[in-house]
């Protein structure tokens, strides 16, 4: 199992001092580092400074796919993993999309991909038709606010799939990073 470290602007830091967590959270073990697509930074951008600055791996989970155009999108995924080594991590989520977002999601994914062919993507998922899709169209899963049963329910819903390239049976992984909570930045 792997552990990734999930931090974003909630915790009272500065996306300065944000990017500065890096190497912290690789000293301290973490193997990859997450936020999501707030309002406060470019995720994509801070992704790709915590990488420069750690070597970790990292990803966004999850961009909403309605306030996101995905060839936008999809420009910026894939120059962060051509930045990072292929370490980045895209997720996307229907955040907002009300109207068939399994639907949504999937044509979204689709869109991505024409521009961001290599680059991993998560379907940001809690319901049992979001994991399926996620198991079939993605590459993964990304969880929030998840107890461990949960997880293992999650799991046996996103279940084993064919690889994107269609020729072998693997399983889309899961992330689910353990978030960082009531941290303020000492009074200076």
């Amino acid at each position: 199992m792997e552990v990734g470290l999930g931090v974003d602007s909630r915790i009272g830091l500065s996306p300065p001092q944000l990017r500065d967590l890096a190497p912290e959270a690789s000293a301290l073990g973490y193997q990859s580092l997450w936020t999501n697509a707030n309002v406060d930074y470019d995720p994509i951008a801070m992704c790709v400074a915590w990488h420069e600055r750690s070597g970790l791996a990292t990803g966004v989970s999850v961009a909403p796919i309605a306030r996101n155009p995905a060839p936008v999108l999809a420009l910026a995924a894939r120059t962060a993993h051509d930045i990072t080594g292929g370490t980045f991590i895209l997720g996307v989520g229907s955040g907002g999309v009300t109207e068939r977002p399994i639907a949504a999601v999937r044509s979204y994914v689709d869109e991505l991909r024409r521009t961001a062919k290599d680059v991993p993507i998560y379907i940001g998922a809690l319901g049992p038709q979001m994991l399926a899709l996620a198991g079939r169209h993605a590459d993964g899963a990304a969880l929030n606010w998840c107890t461990y049963g949960q997880i293992a329910w999650s799991r046996e819903r996103v279940g084993p799939r064919a690889s994107a390239h269609g020729a072998t049976e693997r399983r889309a992984r899961l992330s689910r990073a353990f978030r960082a909570h009531g941290v303020r930045s000492p009074a200076r």
